[in-house]
Order: structure tokens, then C-alpha cells, then sequence
């Protein structure tokens, strides 16, 4: 090795003895290339040994001499974030007697309040120039917000969609455990979704709402006749619908009718429909007369109030009766020789199914000499 040798740091080392031999001294020459170099002749020394003494610098400089910057070198940046609000210390990564910063401060640190790019020019001893640069971003607290892709109303049985929409977020999680941005529920309630950053953290909520299924019923007067020719009104009482929609094509609550027949109104909404249907019969509201006699073709034995029973119209007390009622494959399913009791739609006292059944009714009214015979159908609806 020489006695003289160039460090990293850009210093001049060399090496001599003390006066007895028995040391090395290791001298430093520090800014050799400037116009005002300085000179230390033992920086550090060690005994000599019959296995250490020579003249040289020892090889291995890096590890003994620590490294210093190039002269006018610019640092990469050091990439920073601030939280609003909050106060920040800046500390130059460098060391050296004179620190001049992009603010005009002239110590080694600075506090700063907001983000922006900072520097600061660090001159050693030797009149090197480093500068260390610092990039301050502002960042502010978290925001979420919460939607719902198809509503916030909630099925039985069925599960909700439920989305958060966050930013500047590092972390996000419900109260459900769930820590992805869409979740899926299945009951109602309220549910909340908390996103956090290094500045904070923000909560958001959302309810869901059970949502029932439709009901309708149909409504009627009961207190009066329905006469062929009169128009009577029925009108749908429904709950939960967003649509009504009648068998007749109407929509409204209210459908008037001036016909024998049945009548079907639909209730729905989001989780599905509910149906009603009623069966009303236009009767011929003339008098009678002495002694006349109808016969219905339509009733519905659902005990509603309204045309429950089939039997003879008459307005006076026969002296012959007898009604036969038969299914469509000719069993008898009723028989009376009251006309005081008409029929109920049972038959073995269970409802007899909706069908179309016969009639034969065999009568003599005062003040007739003969029987008469009345043959025909009936509709029994349900």
C-alpha cells in the first residue's frame, strides 16, 4: 500500500510513526482540493506488533472510514404524507455546519403545517453542496358513502346488495366482519361500514327495511240488490302493493260492474303478488209477480255475505218442491223438498269442488193445477 491514499470520503490519509517506532499514527488531510485544507497528523494510532507493523494503509478503508456525499449531490426525494391539520418535523438526512432550506430556516429541521416540495442545501466542511429533497403530500381523512344497487327494501327469504363507495382509504370493514366494498345481507336492519387511513377514520350506516309481501282483498255492498241493468262498484283494498292490476284490464282501486261474473283483482310489489277473486250475480230485480219463480246460474259458497247460497227466488211458499242438484257426472250431490233451505256447496259436509253442476227442480205454485219442471246448470266458484 502507499503512505498516502484517497478515503470515499474525499480526504487524504497517510501514515507515520511516532518518534519510538512503536505506533502508527493515521493522519488526515480534510479538504485537499479546496483553498483552505486542514491537516490532523493522528487521527488514530495503534501499537505496533511483529505482526502489524508496516508503513502502509491498511486495506480495508471502507470499513474504517465512513462515507460521505459527492459534492453538489441531490438526494432522492423522501416521499412524506401530513394529515390535516397536524404538524410535521422535516430533518435533513445529512450532516454539515451550514443547512439552508426551501423555506429561508437555516437549522438542520423545520416544522411544517402543510404539504408541498421541500428542500434544504447542506454545505460541509469542504464546501460541498448536498441537497436532500422532501415531497409532502396532504392527506386528508377517509370518506364513504353507501348505496344500494337495486334499493334498500329487503324481501323474505330473499339477500340485499349493499355497496360502499370509499376514498382515500387504506382499509375498509362492516359491521358485519365483511372488509370488501359490496356485501350481501339477508335481514333488515342497520348496518355500518368504517374506512381508515393514517389520518383517521370515518363510519357511514344504512338501513334496510323489511319488506313485506302484497295483500288484497275485495270489498262490496252487501245492503243492496244487484239488478240487471244497475252499475255496482267493487273496489280493491290492498296493502304493501305498488300495482293493482284487475282481470277486466283495470288498474284502479275502484271497478264498477253491470254484469254477473267473476272478477280477479292482482296486488304487487317487489317481493311478489297477492290475488283476490269474487263471483257477483246480476239478478232480474222485477217483481215477480203471483207466485213467479228464478233460479240463479252462479255462486260462490265462501261465505262473504254475497250470493253463498243456491235455491229458487220466489216471493211466495210453493206447495210443491223439490230440488236436485247432480255433478257434471250425474251423481246426486243435494236434495231438498224445502225451498227454505237452499244449497250451501257442501257435499258428505266437505266443499264440494268449483265445477258446473245440474239442477232439476220440480215445483207447484198456488193456484197452479199442474207441476212444473225447471231443468238447468249452476257454476260453483270458489
Amino acid at each position: 500500500s502507499s503512505q498516502m491514499q484517497m478515503a470515499n470520503n474525499g480526504f487524504l490519509y497517510f501514515v507515520s510513526l511516532n518518534q519510538d517506532q512503536s505506533n502508527t499514527l493515521v493522519g488526515e488531510i480534510r479538504c485537499p482540493v479546496t483553498a483552505t485544507p486542514s491537516v490532523d497528523f493522528e487521527l488514530f494510532s495503534y501499537e505496533n506488533t511483529d505482526t502489524t507493523f508496516f508503513l502502509g494503509l491498511p486495506n480495508y478503508t471502507d470499513h474504517i472510514f465512513r462515507r460521505r456525499f459527492q459534492d453538489s449531490t441531490r438526494l432522492e426525494p423522501d416521499t412524506l404524507a401530513l394529515c390535516a391539520g397536524e404538524m410535521f418535523t422535516l430533518t435533513a438526512r445529512i450532516d454539515g455546519p451550514e443547512y439552508l432550506w426551501s423555506t429561508g430556516d437555516t437549522g438542520p429541521s423545520i416544522t411544517i403545517s402543510q404539504g408541498g416540495d421541500y428542500h434544504v442545501t447542506v454545505t460541509d466542511e469542504c464546501g460541498y453542496l448536498t441537497i436532500d429533497n422532501f415531497l409532502v403530500d396532504d392527506l386528508p381523512l377517509p370518506s364513504v358513502e353507501i348505496f344500494f344497487p337495486d334499493g334498500n327494501g329487503l324481501c323474505a327469504g330473499s339477500t340485499l346488495s349493499i355497496q360502499a363507495e370509499a376514498m382515500n382509504a387504506d382499509t375498509l370493514y362492516w359491521s358485519t366482519g365483511d372488509t370488501a366494498p359490496q356485501i350481501e345481507v339477508s335481514a333488515g336492519g342497520t348496518y355500518t361500514v368504517t374506512v381508515a387511513n393514517g389520518c383517521g377514520e370515518v363510519t357511514a350506516s344504512a338501513t334496510v327495511d323489511d319488506l313485506p309481501d302484497p295483500t288484497v282483498a275485495i270489498s262490496f255492498p252487501v245492503d243492496i240488490d244487484y239488478c240487471i241493468g244497475d252499475t255496482i262498484s267493487i273496489f280493491a283494498e290492498a296493502t304493501n302493493a305498488d300495482t293493482l292490476f284487475w282481470s277486466t284490464g283495470d288498474t284502479t282501486e275502484e271497478l264498477p260492474l253491470t254484469e254477473t261474473g267473476m272478477y280477479t283483482v292482482t296486488a304487487a310489489n317487489a317481493c311478489g303478488e297477492a290475488s283476490e277473486t269474487g263471483t257477483f250475480t246480476f239478478i232480474d230485480c222485477e217483481p215477480l209477480g203471483p207466485c213467479s219463480l228464478q233460479m240463479p246460474n252462479v255462486f260462490s259458497p265462501n261465505k262473504d255475505g254475497t250470493n253463498d247460497l243456491f235455491g229458487a227466488f220466489t216471493d211466495c211458499e210453493p206447495e210443491e218442491f223439490q230440488l236436485r242438484v247432480y255433478s257434471r257426472w250425474g251423481k246426486l250431490v243435494f236434495d231438498t223438498n224445502d225451498y227454505t233451505r237452499p244449497w250451501e256447496g257442501l257435499f258428505n259436509d266437505e266443499p264440494a269442488p268449483a265445477e258446473v253442476y245440474l239442477y232439476r227442480l220440480v215445483y207447484r205454485l198456488p193456484g197452479e193445477t199442474e207441476v212444473q219442471v225447471l231443468q238447468g246448470d249452476v257454476t260453483l266458484v270458489r
